[in-house]
């Protein structure tokens, strides 16, 4: 079993999870595939096989596992898995240091099926690429003598035994070449050096039972020997007279050593009797004669003969290795320096060898360069080229006459891409370097003067996105430091001096904002600094003396008015703390001395009234006390036995949460949060301080929406999420705070949308979305973040569109099954850039937006088929802003909304069919905030429900007087809504449970008749909705599932004709949509699978 780059096996991603949806668990694929080697090693081929199968197509063990993989299934007979497998990975990018074996593999499954010509092929092709892997030369010559071209097997053999003389295997495949070509001698010494290189290798039997044909001149050799085409040297000549007279079998011939045997005997007479001859060109001649010649010469023979035959289990060989083991090693080592002779220089010819200058290096027995040293031997000079170990190029460059570093050097990948590119003038980096990721992008580009950096430095991403410029001087960075966003917009501006930052310091919102304005000098932050909103309000204003908050430091709510004061000296605060609500209302105030608090922080509702005090001791907190709106006291905890049990709760009296602390003011044990209603919100586990074991929150109506575990503050563990009917909504690892391995992603219904793989929190692998009912829809290949390769699929599974994106950039073009343009834009740097377009089946836009470097810009506009719009809107850098517009398929609008920044500013409104205003809902910094009204038919205010920060907190409608009723409040956000028109009539019904709507929700219009009637589970929209006209007419019905429209649906005009009616399947349109005309004609009909439209019937 081949068994290399164990070092890669350091740096490899170990994290894989296997494929069952309910059981996910974190495993080790190092372990995996060396349990699978194990496995394989004991012939348990099938159980092998099953362990590499767990290794995720995703894991950066892939390759190794299919390569493991391949060579079981090889090994089990089971050769077109074997080839399919190996295919795969060799089609892959990644891991391409296996690349070698995968060929080699690769090459004997083909000759085992039949497909010689395309083993060779194989082979021929990687010796190209790789050639100094000797396991290439040496299955390229077996596969030849399988087609009985014994020469030709010869000639490859003799050119791997140079490159590499330690493959044994190939000193006895030289041999059996050599004896069905009637090469006696030849074979006889490749067999004596096959158990010279590994007494008890595989063939060790076949050599000896060679060796002992050979010596008794069977029948066999003579047959092989009266075949041979090829004529002899008169040298070879004679040793295969001597070898056939058994001369040295006759007893009078006196063996030199103790073991006395015909094998060994004959092996005596021979080397006695050989000669080495400068002008012969016998490659055996050349290659072992010198070395064994001298065991011979050197009273070495007995130490020999023993070595090669250490093996066979003879008691008298074992006794006298063991006693001359020092010149056993002795011996080995001269055979080691002789044969690293030839591997320094691949000269066959012996003189020409020993005169020679060393050419190849190795470094731990394995090559690694080529080139000229001077004189002393030690001193390389002029052009040199380094290598893998398998022999593709990895450097080039030239030395100087002093054995530096001179001009330009070349670095390349296992796969002969570039690398780096650097300059040097002696021995020092001087000039243009530049660094390049695997797919070719630049790493990064600057330039060296005497060894150290100058000038400017760019850094950029795997994308080719700009990631950092800096600026250096004399080695050290000096002048502006630039960090960049994923659209190359500033993050961070910095200026430095001699490797200290000295001068402005400023940092930005992505969409180019000031975020941060400070100065440093000598490396200290000094003077006065400012944080702005997002938006450019001012967030902070402090500062700084050697880099230590000093004076007062103020923060500020987005509407200008003051949030915090406080006061530092030397970085600690001291004195009081004040802060406020946006409405300029105390909050809380605390003392603080040399940054500890100490005595009682005071906390105050929006309404000026406290609710609460909190008592601290050497910023310890003792007690805590509670109160309700007429100042009583509703709850308090204090410290006894070195421990606070404490429970918290809101201005409105309802408990918050509850938690325990140490007598160092650590958290541990059990933290609980609580909703408004005294259900459990959160459960969290504390140690010393510290998130420590399980972690689960729940929904409104006590159901599980995520549990996770903590180690030491950071998610460790297997994390779900659910949706708040119980299905499960994702699932996946975190390690050390970071996403690992396969998440698995669901729908409402429990189907997977997609399956995405993550490496240290980055999507890398392969990321699967899917229709319903598993059904593949896209495949991506991504590596760390970045998009390389994309594969769509028809509903049948069938794959029909291929997309690479060399460079993290180009054409990224969707189709439909038909071949249609269905989504057309451009992708750069990883980023979409420029018009993004979906279009209908017809060629029609569909909708149309823009990005710029990855952010969303400019219009974006969604259009019903046919041409009416169905939105409009607009973003500014990545974010929504200014009117959005909604439609139905009519062109109807029904919905428009105002952002800033991004997030729901100002009016929501729904309208009515007629045009009209239906429903307004104030928004604030994308929070329900201030009156929500609801108006009746007739266009008039019906009744008001008032918002804070999300949740409702009254409501009122008007009298018969026109005027509104007082507020009806709703505690934490719960209570009945019963609200009426001003004629007496019922306007709405139904309930809030903290902000959810729950249960029945019916409205009416002021005439009495029923304007619609939903049902609601913590505000998830279950089942059948109707909406009505004014006279009573059904409008629309249509039926939910867990908060989406699932199932069949119709609408109607206002003279009782159907318009439209289709299916949705968990919010997708799937199937037949019928539209109709104003006399209930069908018009056409449109089929969707999905949510995607493929055809229209009109």
């Amino acid at each position: 079993m081949t068994k290399i780059l164990v070092a890669f096996l350091l740096i490899a991603s170990p994290y894989y999870y296997a494929v069952a949806q309910e059981n996910n668990p974190l495993i080790n694929s190092a372990e995996v595939i060396n349990e699978g080697v194990k496995l394989h090693d004991q012939g348990k081929y099938k159980e092998a096989i099953q362990q590499y199968q767990k290794v995720s197509t995703s894991d950066t063990n892939y390759v190794w596992a299919l390569y493991e993989l391949s060579y079981s299934f090889y090994a089990d007979s089971q050769f077109i898995k074997a080839k399919q497998i190996c295919e795969e990975a060799l089609s892959l990018n990644a891991d391409r240091e296996r690349e070698p074996e995968l060929y080699t593999n690769y090459g004997n499954i083909l000759d085992d099926l039949g497909e010689k010509d395309r083993a060779m092929h194989v082979f021929d092709s990687a010796i190209q690429k790789y050639p100094a892997y000797s396991p290439l030369y040496l299955n390229k010559a077996v596969l030849l003598m399988s087609e009985q071209k014994y020469k030709e097997a010869e000639d490859i053999l003799k050119t791997g035994l140079l490159i590499d003389p330690y493959s044994y295997s190939m000193h006895f495949r030289l041999g059996q070449t050599a004896i069905n070509q009637g090469k006696i001698v030849q074979s006889y010494l490749s067999f004596i050096a096959y158990l010279m290189m590994t007494p008890g290798g595989r063939y060790k039997s076949s050599c000896i039972s060679l060796l002992k044909s050979i010596s008794h001149a069977e029948n066999d050799i003579l047959d092989f020997a009266g075949k041979r085409t090829e004529e002899q040297s008169e040298n070879i000549q004679l040793l295969e007279q001597i070898l056939y007279s058994k001369i040295a079998l006759d007893k009078n011939y006196k063996p030199t050593i103790k073991l006395d045997d015909p094998i060994s005997r004959q092996i005596q007479a021979l080397f006695e009797k050989m000669e080495y001859e400068a002008g012969n060109n016998d490659f055996w001649v050349q290659y072992y004669i010198p070395l064994f010649k001298q065991f011979f010469t050197k009273d070495k023979f007995e130490v020999f003969i023993n070595h090669i035959f250490g093996q066979v289990g003879v008691e008298m060989i074992n006794d006298y290795n063991k006693k001359h083991k020092k010149e056993e090693d002795a011996l080995i080592n001269e055979i080691v320096d002789y044969l690293n002779q030839i591997r320094k220089t691949r000269i066959a010819n012996y003189e020409q060898r020993v005169k020679a200058t060393p050419v190849y290096t190795f470094t731990d027995g394995k090559l690694s360069g080529k080139g000229k040293y001077k004189a002393d031997g030690n001193t390389p000079e002029g052009t040199w080229e380094f290598y893998y170990p398998a022999g593709n190029i990895k450097t080039k460059g030239s030395f100087d006459e002093n054995g530096k570093r001179t001009g330009t050097w070349n670095f390349y990948n296992f796969n002969g891409t570039a690398d780096a590119v650097e300059n040097y003038k002696d021995g020092e980096l001087d000039g243009k370097g530049i660094n390049y990721f695997p797919n070719g992008n630049i790493d990064n580009i600057g330039v060296y003067k005497n060894g150290k950096a100058a000038g400017e430095f760019k850094y950029f991403t795997y994308a080719g996105r700009k990631r950092i410029t800096v600026n250096f001087e004399d080695g050290k960075v000096d002048g502006l430091r630039m960090e960049y966003f994923p659209n190359e917009n500033v993050h961070y501006a910095e200026t430095y001096k001699a490797d200290s930052l000295d001068g402005t310091y400023k940092t930005y919102y992505q969409g180019g904002q000031l975020e941060t304005e400070l100065t440093y000098i000598n490396g200290q932050a000094e003077g006065k600094t400012k944080t702005y909103y997002e938006t450019g309000e001012l967030a902070t204003e402090g500062l700084y003396e050697h880099s230590r908050r000093s004076g007062t430091w103020k923060r500020y709510h987005k509407n200008g008015k003051l949030k915090s004061i406080e006061s530092y000296i030397n970085g600690l605060l001291e004195g009081a703390y004040e802060e406020y609500y946006d409405n300029g209302k105390l909050f809380t105030k605390y003392q603080n001395k040399k940054g500890k608090t100490a005595g009682n922080i005071e906390y105050y509702d929006d309404d000026g009234k406290l609710f609460a005090v909190l008592t601290y001791e050497n910023d310890i907190l003792k007690s805590a006390k509670y109160f309700d709106k007429a100042g009583k006291e509703i709850g308090s905890s204090d410290t006894k036995n070195k421990r606070l049990e404490l429970t918290a709760y809101r201005p409105d009296g309802s408990k918050r949460m509850q938690a325990v602390y140490n007598n160092k003011g650590a958290q541990i044990e059990d933290e609980i949060f609580f909703y408004a209603n005294g259900s459990v919100n959160e459960k969290n586990s504390y140690a010393d301080g510290q998130l420590n074991g399980p972690s689960v929150n729940y929904y409104l109506n006590g159901k599980k929406y995520v549990e996770l575990n903590y180690i030491n503050g950071e998610k460790d563990g297997y994390y779900k999420s659910y949706y708040q009917h119980d299905q499960l909504k994702s699932e996946g690892w975190y390690k050390e705070g970071k996403a690992q391995g396969k998440w698995i992603y669901y729908d409402e219904l429990g189907n997977i949308t997609s399956v995405l793989n993550y490496l240290n929190d980055d999507t890398h692998g392969y990321r699967y979305d899917y229709y319903p009912g598993n059904k593949p829809d896209l495949e991506q290949r991504i590596y760390k973040g970045t998009l390389e390769e994309l594969t769509q699929y028809d509903s049948t599974g069938k794959a029909f569109n291929h997309i690479f994106f060399p460079k993290a950039s180009g054409n990224y073009i969707l189709l439909y099954p038909d071949g249609k343009k269905y989504a057309e834009s451009k992708i750069v740097n990883d980023n979409f850039d420029g018009a993004f377009t979906y279009f209908y089946p017809d060629g029609s836009i569909k909708s149309v937006q823009f990005y710029k470097k990855g952010m969303e810009d400019s219009i974006y506009r969604a259009y019903n088929y046919g041409g009416k719009p169905a939105t409009e809107g607009q973003f500014k850098a990545g974010k929504k802003t200014g009117t959005w517009k909604y439609y139905n398929t009519r062109g109807m609008l029904v919905l428009s909304e105002q952002y800033i920044n991004g997030e729901l500013n100002g009016e929501k409104i729904s309208y009515e069919y007629d045009g009209r205003k239906y429903h307004v809902t104030m928004y604030k910094d994308d929070k329900k905030e201030g009156p929500a009204t609801i108006y009746d038919e007739n266009g008039k205010a019906a009744y008001i429900i008032t918002y804070k920060e999300n949740l409702p907190v009254s409501y009122a409608y008007y009298n018969k007087n026109e005027q509104l009723v007082p507020e009806i409040l709703l505690p934490g956000g719960s209570g009945k809504v019963k609200a009426f028109f001003s004629n007496g009539n019922l306007a709405t019904e139904f309930e809030f449970i903290e902000g959810k709507t729950n249960g029945a929700d019916k409205k009416y219009y002021s005439n009495g008749k029923p304007a619609s009637d939903a049902s609601y589970d913590y505000g998830a929209t279950e089942g059948v909705y109707h909406e009505y006209y004014p006279d009573g007419k059904l409008k629309e019905e249509y039926n939910y599932l867990h908060d989406n429209v699932n199932g069949p649906y119709k609408e109607y005009n206002n003279k009782g004709k159907l318009v439209e009616e289709g299916n949705y399947y968990n919010g997708m349109l799937h199937g037949p949509l019928k539209l109709y005309d104003e006399n209930g004609l069908l018009n056409q009909t449109l089929n969707y699978y999905y949510g995607k439209l493929l055809s229209v019937k009109k």
